[in-house]
């Protein structure tokens, strides 16, 4: 699996969470130089955007939820939300 940024801007408001997606075995080689971590059976690739933004962490706490679409979720890690409007 991979986890990177999901980034996203509304009005003076840029937020950056942690985005989980699946690697398929064909596109693993195109993985395999980034940074990793292996909890069990299961080898988490981190991208550098998540490491700017999150750093690497001591722990990876991964949880199943959504309502009618289930996805893979980092809890442990809060979205960053950023205040980017100069102030008048």
């Amino acid at each position: 699996m991979f986890i990177d940024i999901n980034f996203f801007e509304e009005a003076c408001t840029q937020i950056y969470e942690p985005l989980i997606s699946i690697i398929t075995n064909n596109d693993l080689k195109d993985w395999e130089k980034k940074e990793k971590v292996s909890i069990k059976n299961l080898t988490l690739y981190l991208s550098d955007s998540f490491l700017k933004i999150f750093g690497k962490l001591d722990e990876y706490q991964l949880e199943i939820g959504g309502f009618l679409k289930k996805m893979l979720i980092l809890t442990n890690v809060d979205p960053i939300i950023k205040n980017i409007c100069k102030p008048t």
